[in-house]
């Protein structure tokens, strides 16, 4: 899987790397009738390895060791102008880089998988509130999406590898999960100990009865107000 992505890499590299074959992947793009509203930038997209902007263009971006959600964002972008990677890869100095058809399916069936992790990171790093309630939720929702990776054997066998061990990986950290963390989301409104007993985590005889009783004096309290 390394090597597919490094080989994607080295071929934005060397497009980026002169301003001739800028100027004439843009041209080849605009041929490939890939406009600049269908790359549908987001915040983070944004953000280039330098911290800069990206300019408004139809260029390829690259992916950095160092930001959460790059590799997501640097596929995102290669899949919506694969048309034109494809046409500048048919050069002769670039034909080491060219990918072929299932090497594309691959890589968007990595970025599929990148998607979830995208959608928690990003949250993690947009959000101005305080997030720590909400650890045990994303940590739940990433599992899930690890397991069911890991025994979908319809995707390439790298990735239900990779994704066996990132569940095994992730599965030690939550088990070491401070009572803090539990805490919190226990008392997030949005949570409690619904979410809990939803997801199946053992709360304890009493704890569960205790709950039941108060969600149904609850209940009856709101009929008697709306029969009111």
């Amino acid at each position: 899987m390394r090597v597919l992505l490094q080989k994607l890499r080295d071929l934005v590299v060397e497009i980026r790397s002169s301003p001739q074959r800028i100027e004439k992947f843009k041209r080849i793009a605009k041929y490939c009738e890939v406009e600049d509203e269908e790359l549908d930038y987001e915040e983070d997209e944004k953000l280039f390895l330098d911290g800069g902007l990206i300019p408004t263009d139809l260029l390829p971006i690259l992916d950095c060791p160092t930001r959460w959600s790059s590799t997501y964002f640097f596929l995102k972008r290669a899949l919506k102008i694969k048309n034109a990677l494809n046409e500048i890869a048919k050069e002769q100095e670039l034909r080491m880089y060219e990918l072929q058809e299932d090497v594309w399916i691959i890589l968007s069936q990595v970025f599929a998988f990148l998607e979830d992790f995208a959608v928690v990171t990003t949250y993690v790093e947009a959000s101005q509130y305080p997030t720590l309630s909400l650890v045990v939720p994303m940590y739940t929702r990433l599992l899930d999406q690890l397991e069911e990776a890991s025994c979908d054997h319809s995707k390439h066998p790298l990735l239900v590898q990779g994704a066996a061990a990132g569940f095994a990986k992730l599965s030690s950290y939550y088990d070491k999960a401070s009572p803090l963390v539990m805490a919190a989301t226990f008392v997030d409104p949005r949570c409690k100990m619904k979410y809990f007993i939803d997801n199946g985590w053992s709360t304890g005889g009493e704890t569960y009865d205790a709950y039941i009783k108060s969600q149904r004096k609850k209940h009856k309290a709101s009929n008697t107000t709306n029969l009111g």
